[in-house]
């Protein structure tokens, strides 16, 4: 498979794998990862020990802070449109997923950002309706 970068745009994704993490496919350009959701399941059901919902408290190294690439993204593998969604209330980053073969792209940085917060084990549960819903409850309450 030849997948191009969608933030890039022409630069071809390399096979790689994310750091203790699923089989994905890596810009060398701009650092950003595509996850195909079965990779990512496996990994995880193989993974127990991975982080779930962790608390995170303190400040993020500023190594990590999301490399979040604005405007329309689209899918790598069967180029869809990517749906953004955002991980918390209070870190601007969003996780790009395709609706119609469930990819995932993280911008550069953004693997390690789950990862220091303590979330990588929830990917699936931040594309969901309930924890979108959560976001914007948490702000709208966090604004008044």
């Amino acid at each position: 498979m030849n997948f191009k970068c969608p933030v890039c745009l022409t630069t071809s994704l390399v096979r790689t794998w994310q750091e203790d993490g699923p089989q994905s496919f890596t810009c060398p350009d701009c650092g950003g990862v595509l996850v195909a959701i079965d990779n990512y399941q496996s990994w995880r059901d193989s993974n127990r020990s991975i982080n779930s919902k962790k608390a995170f408290c303190g400040a993020l190294s500023p190594s990590v802070i999301s490399a979040e690439k604005t405007g329309l993204k689209f899918c790598p593998g069967c180029r869809h449109a990517m749906r953004k969604y955002r991980i918390s209330e209070t870190i601007e980053c969003h996780l790009d997923r395709c609706g119609n073969c469930f990819r995932f792209w993280m911008d550069g940085n953004e693997w390690i950002l789950l990862q220091e917060l303590g979330m990588l084990g929830d990917i699936p549960e931040i594309f969901s309706a309930d924890w979108q819903k959560t976001i914007r409850i948490k702000e709208s309450e966090n604004a008044v």
